[in-house]
């Protein structure tokens, strides 16, 4: 009965010592674990902050793009205006020139 009491309690250290390893792995793969994802974290910050310097440089040049569009659109908006006038003028002119026209062949009939 005592060999029997002996063996079971070297079993049962042997099942201790086992689970004290298990645990203690366990804790590396846990700090392991942190680690990467520490690490896996600031890849993607790291990441992100890449993207959105990018985005922000995309966003410079558009902004660059639409003021210069809107300076084009301004002056082809200017010169329309002016060669609006131009047309309306030049009409005025030819229906004064008609009229003038119109009386000088009324007058000589």
């Amino acid at each position: 009965e005592l060999d029997e009491v002996k063996a079971e309690v070297t079993l049962q250290k042997r099942k201790h010592e086992e689970a004290l390893r298990e645990m203690e792995s366990m804790r590396r793969k846990l700090a392991l674990s942190r680690t990467d994802g520490r690490q896996e974290a600031h890849i993607e910050i790291d990441s992100l902050k890449a993207s959105m310097v990018d985005l922000e440089e995309q966003i410079r040049t558009h902004t660059a793009e639409n003021r210069k569009l809107r300076d084009e659109i301004l002056s082809l908006n200017g010169r329309l205006n002016t060669a609006l006038q131009a047309v309306i003028q030049a009409n005025a002119e030819a229906d004064a020139a008609k009229a003038v026209a119109s009386s000088s062949a009324t007058d000589s009939q």
